[in-house]
């Protein structure tokens, strides 16, 4: 492994168990007022660590393989514009999205990747864009162009057809938003319908042969069927399943639970139960990592806390898949600031040490105390880095 390679490992590392570094992003931020240590972690303290994350500002790259993570990239722009926050950040990833849309979503002559081209319509939608303009190919299109005649929207292209209940739900709650064909539309939302198990969950699968009914496929059905018309028994069914299945925490295995509670928090939104959208809202928002901890603002006790984190912004947003609204967000996120929960209470002024020996400069000012702290410190960060840079010198060379 390169000393380039070894570093970027490192570095991946940290951003994911610590705050965000000082990275190029995040060091042009600026910083959250915290007024105490309890207060709930503002959304832009969340985003700006999602912010900080973005390789070149622009997408994510998966920590497993090296590679760009483009779901994971449009999940984030979700966050982000949940938070109402780092609209530099939308505005480079969507653009970096759209330099290589056809790499990204196939195009109609080849391949036409269900899941990622409706995720991908629906954050262009949320950012007020067009998707039927996206790097000169129409989302939208594509998707109409992959209803089949039984309703079922089917991928295309040399992996096979992966599709699923989450990418069948996305193609609807697209399709439905952007207003395409109403009769094409109504035929993949009845589609999904069909699909429903016996208790009116929903599977991972949309034709397996066992139907266990999951929180992540349920939430996102539900939020498709709700958009559209005709299926409240459906409806009706399927959010006493969701209930039931947060109320036992039976989680879907390998996904965080922030992302399951984020997507739950919407399609309960979006089925008229606003009550126990805002006890989970408010649940998450507790689990950010506030000034108490390490002061992230992130969802950091989780296997994903990207993903994670993106949930607990869409759950806070108060919108649905179906309704999020950047609006005009802030250019920048900003970040946690846990100084002001950090520094001791105002002395009295009476009980001020009015000792001779005091250090205290002439005039009032801090004196010579703070200075020479400060140089000491700075003398043994230097020396501590001495031997890193000598190392890395050492292995540059042998690259």
């Amino acid at each position: 492994m390169s000393a380039r390679r070894r570093i970027a490992t490192s570095m991946a590392l940290a951003l994911v168990l610590l705050p965000p570094p000082a990275s190029t992003t995040a060091a042009l931020l600026p910083a959250a007022r915290a007024a105490d240590a309890t207060a709930p972690v503002p959304a832009s303290a969340s985003a700006a660590w999602l912010a900080a994350l973005l390789t070149d500002g622009e997408r994510m790259v998966s920590r497993d393989f090296d590679i760009d993570d483009v779901d994971l990239t449009l999940d984030v722009v979700l966050g982000l514009v949940a938070a109402r926050s780092a609209g530099i950040e939308q505005q480079r990833i969507l653009a970096w999205f759209s330099a290589g849309v056809e790499e990204h979503v196939g195009s109609a002559a080849d391949a036409t990747y269900v899941a990622v081209t409706a995720k991908a319509a629906l954050a262009v939608m949320s950012t007020g864009g067009d998707p039927r303009v996206v790097g000169e190919v129409d989302l939208i299109a594509l998707l109409l162009g992959q209803v089949g005649a039984d309703g079922r929207v089917s991928d295309r292209g040399a992996l096979g057809d992966l599709s699923s209940t989450a990418s069948q739900s996305l193609a609807v709650l697209a399709l439905d938003r952007a207003g395409a064909d109403a009769a094409t539309t109504g035929r993949a939302a009845s589609f999904l319908a069909r699909t429903a198990c016996l208790d009116g969950g929903f599977s991972v699968e949309l034709a397996g042969d066992v139907c266990a009914a999951g929180i992540v496929p349920t939430a996102l059905a539900l939020q498709a069927l709700a958009a559209t018309s005709g299926h409240d028994d459906v409806l009706a069914r399927g959010t006493a399943t969701l209930l039931a299945l947060l109320d036992t925490a039976t989680w879907d295995s390998g996904i965080p639970e922030g992302w399951q509670l984020g997507l739950a928090v919407q399609a309960l939104r979006a089925t008229g139960e606003d009550a126990s959208a805002q006890r989970l809202t408010a649940t998450l928002i507790d689990r950010l990592d506030g000034c108490e901890r390490q002061g992230s603002g992130a969802l950091l006790d989780e296997q994903d806390p990207v993903r994670a984190t993106v949930g607990v912004l869409l759950a806070a947003s108060g919108s649905t898949m179906s309704t999020l609204d950047g609006g005009a967000p802030a250019p920048v996120a900003s970040l946690l600031d846990c100084t002001a929960a950090e520094s001791p209470a105002a002395a009295d002024p009476g009980e001020q040490d009015t000792d001779d020996t005091a250090a205290a400069a002439p005039d009032g000012g801090p004196g010579l105390a703070p200075f020479a702290i400060g140089l000491v410190l700075l003398v043994l960060v230097a020396a501590a880095g001495l031997p890193v840079l000598r190392r890395l010198r050492a292995e540059r060379e042998t690259v």
